[in-house]
């Protein structure tokens, strides 16, 4: 769900950034489309779902397995209406236009993005209601049926999880950079005009400090003492990473889950969630924790890092090499009928979408593989084959029987094609070997393209 979010987000604010500044007229009408617009989606769903809800009120209930199936097709019909009625709002109705120069709001700092995020929120907020009452009413049908007693999550608290978990590192770090523009173009507008390294200082304090921020945007609370503590703390240090603290993210186990963040030891944490705790064994645990620190001892962080801004670093290195080259290309694609607001809100969000879409995330499945390698091959080639099995037994216990969403395999392959990774590792060791050597030439490559873009900048000066 966070790529479609992601996309969404994107769209909505360069739209917004790039609308013209005389008034559209008609904002009554229009904000009335948008607001009917918002409401397609979670229609959808809830219509959808109401099959589901009386089969769970009967006797022959649907099992587990099959409601899970029949939801999945359902949020996956409702997201590409989502993602299709926030294109229609900002495009076809104008709804950044409406709110910056129809209502005058573009001169109030993040406000009018506030708004214009609007329409890609609040429908995301419909479907996850639709979605807390589906869930209630399906752990109350099964807790029924073999007499367990449910604790039921109030709606509040599911739509504030939801909120923390998609939206937080979407929404949060663009409102900052936005505001921050925003900010240094109204008081120093000078600056703003040709200051743009001022940003690479907030970008990187922002990823620096990002460890703290998702410790406060989950709910979090560190692992408590006992053997399992023992044994990850102990493959930390043997694995010589710095770890301030291993933490519970607390989902209610709604999600199974692990991830590592922090750039700097000592701002540096783990995240094991309560659902993957309790799927998997201790022996699994700790597989699942050599996989992240995997990510950290073979600088991953750092190499999605550089491939996310090469775009970037070589458009700038272009238009100081070549100060004509873009321009004119801008001038072509004018002529063909696509115009300067055009290319601003729609060509270049558009290519941004494709570029993370198939060059990062396909570099990140990669990586993955890369990471469930360092699980258990050792430094000298040799592979741990029970190591392996512990970490392929934890990937199919996370994923389950269900088939993956593929909104969700943007940054990670499939848990069956990771599992056929390792049993590749496993019956010949030298292929894991040569994965590496390819992927330290491509990381290469990755470091070659930024000196060619300096060499590029030195030489135009």
């Amino acid at each position: 769900m966070q790529l479609a979010i992601l996309i969404a987000v994107i769209l909505a604010l360069a739209q917004g950034e790039s609308s013209a500044a005389e008034p559209i007229g008609g904002a009554l009408w229009r904000a009335a489309l948008t607001l009917a617009g918002a409401l397609v989606a979670p229609l959808a769903a809830a219509v959808g779902s109401l099959k589901l809800l009386r089969g769970l009120a009967r006797d022959d209930r649907p099992s587990p397995d099959e409601c899970e199936r029949v939801w999945s097709r359902i949020q996956a019909i409702a997201l590409c209406l989502w993602l299709a009625t926030v294109a229609a709002t900002m495009y076809l109705i104008q709804w950044p236009r409406v709110v910056r120069s129809d209502w005058s709001l573009g001169a109030w700092p993040l406000v009018d993005e506030i708004l214009i995020l609007a329409p890609v929120l609040v429908p995301l907020l419909l479907f996850w209601t639709v979605m807390h009452r589906l869930q209630t009413a399906a752990q109350n049908s099964f807790a029924h049926s073999s007499a367990a007693i449910h604790s039921r999550s109030r709606l509040i608290s599911f739509l504030w999880q939801n909120i923390r978990h998609h939206l937080a590192l979407v929404v949060v770090p663009a409102l900052v950079v936005v505001g921050i523009q925003e900010t240094v173009a109204g008081f120093w507008p000078r600056l703003a005009a040709n200051g743009w390294w001022l940003y690479v200082p907030a970008l990187a304090a922002m990823l620096v400090l990002l460890p703290m921020a998702l410790r406060s945007i989950w709910q979090t609370s560190p692992l408590p003492a006992g053997p399992l503590r023992e044994r990850l703390v102990a493959i930390c240090r043997a694995q010589r990473v710095g770890v301030r603290e291993i933490l519970i993210w607390h989902t209610d186990s709604q999600i199974a889950n692990a991830a590592v963040a922090g750039v700097l030891r000592g701002l540096r944490y783990v995240f094991l969630t309560d659902g993957l705790l309790a799927r998997l064994s201790p022996a699994e645990v700790e597989a699942v924790l050599r996989h992240e620190l995997g990510h950290i001892t073979r600088r991953h962080m750092l190499l999605r890092m550089l491939v996310l801004a090469l775009p970037l670093a070589l458009w700038m290195a272009a238009s100081q090499a070549f100060p004509g080259l873009l321009d004119d290309l801008s001038r072509r694609l004018a002529f063909a009928g696509l115009g300067q607001s055009l290319q601003m809100s729609l060509l270049v969000p558009l290519a941004l979408v494709v570029y993370a879409v198939l060059v990062v995330g396909t570099y990140s499945r990669w990586l993955e593989h890369d990471a469930d390698l360092a699980t258990c091959v050792w430094p000298g080639g040799q592979v741990d084959r029970a190591a392996a099995e512990s970490f392929a037994r934890a990937l199919i216990k996370i994923v389950g029987p269900l088939r993956e969403s593929r909104w969700s395999l943007w940054l990670h392959p499939t848990a069956w094609s990771r599992v056929a990774v390792l049993a590749q590792a496993i019956a010949e060791p030298a292929w894991a070997a040569r994965y590496r050597r390819r992927l330290a030439w491509l990381a290469a490559g990755i470091v070659a393209c930024y000196f060619a873009a300096a060499a590029l900048v030195l030489l135009a000066q």
